[in-house]
């Protein structure tokens, strides 16, 4: 009977190891399409327009419409200084269907109905970080600086920009100044690395300091990406994904998303789906993209995509847009659409 039991026990194990094996590699790419650009670090996505943007090779913003597949358009932006390997900071404004790319110094508007540029802002330096309230479109950019300077734009069609610093916040960024705007809370997550902690800062929407906290740093713990929704924030650090709950001003969970027993020495993306609460981190030295699951926190899928170093999702659609180095032989970078 004994033996019985031990055999029936070993079986039951198998059988479950093997269904969560299964469900671990269920997804796979739907569609992909190489872009006319050599390499791209990353790209902005409309949601609502279904176009990506970024700055080219001939310092032009290209438009991507996502589903003929093909540049419909590119915007002059004058003469900048090239910086076509740095990443394109940015975002939308969904009410207004504006798009803000920033490159170098300088704040770049496009209008997502004409894609015609509307307006350019001069900033204090390179930024760091970039949060919109989609309730009223203003805008708040970050520095690396002592102290951290933060830029207020109230409408970003005008010139309406206010410069502050942050000389209350008794820190020396020296990685990244990253920003936020919780809709739920209606406050501003203001997260600074100084390489010895991770700092972290709920701020009004006036900047005021409402309160802070602080964790431990992990060896090139970046990027970060906020779920709204939740109020928790996601950073990559090596071969781990570093779960924080703002309102609660704690670690949750240190996520381990080694597959392959590899380090990371690519400073990848990650993303959210904020409506299915699942977090998107690549894996370019795998050829995986890792997916998260934000209530269970663990790992619940990877998917198998060539070199990805960077994620956008689309929450409306639940579709991911993973870009991946190009390969030798290959006139661009790839395009990869997932749909979950």
């Amino acid at each position: 009977m004994k033996k019985f039991k031990i055999a029936f026990i070993g079986t039951l194990f198998l059988i479950l190891n093997l269904c969560f094996c299964s469900s671990i590699a269920t997804i796979k790419v739907d569609d992909s399409f190489v872009l006319p650009e050599k390499f791209i670090p990353n790209f902005i996505l409309n949601e609502a327009s279904k176009k990506i943007y970024f700055i080219n090779q001939s310092n032009k913003i290209s438009v991507l419409d996502l589903e003929k597949k093909e540049i419909v358009g590119t915007i002059d932006i004058g003469d900048i200084t090239p910086q076509f390997l740095t990443d394109q900071l940015g975002g939308v404004i969904d009410k207004a269907n504006q798009v803000l790319i920033i490159k170098n110094r300088i704040l770049f508007v496009v209008d997502s109905n004409t894609d015609k540029l509307i307006n350019s802002i001069n900033l204090l330096s390179t930024p760091s970080g970039l949060a919109i309230d989609q309730s009223t479109g203003k805008v708040w950019i970050t520095y690396k600086s002592t102290p951290i300077s933060v830029s207020l734009i109230n409408d970003v069609s005008k010139n309406d920009i206010e410069n502050l610093q942050l000389e209350s916040l008794a820190v020396k960024p020296l990685n990244s100044v990253s920003i936020f705007h919780s809709p739920v809370l209606n406050k501003l997550i203001l997260v600074v690395d100084d390489a010895k902690k991770w700092n972290v800062y709920l701020l009004t929407t006036d900047l005021q300091l409402v309160k802070s906290f602080s964790f431990k740093s992990h060896f090139f713990m970046t990027p970060i990406a906020f779920n709204p929704e939740t109020g928790r924030m996601y950073t990559h650090a090596l071969n781990k994904v570093v779960v924080v709950d703002i309102e609660r001003s704690k670690v949750l969970r240190v996520i381990n998303i080694n597959q392959s027993g590899k380090d990371s020495s690519v400073r990848s993306g990650i993303a959210i789906n904020s409506n299915s609460n699942e977090i998107f981190v690549p894996k370019p030295q795998d050829n995986k993209v890792i997916v998260i699951s934000g209530k269970k926190n663990k790992v619940i899928d990877k998917i198998t995509v060539s070199i990805p170093i960077f994620i956008s999702v689309d929450s409306v659609l639940d579709k991911v847009y993973v870009l991946s180095y190009p390969q030798e032989g290959e006139t661009g970078s790839t395009l990869s659409i997932i749909n979950r």
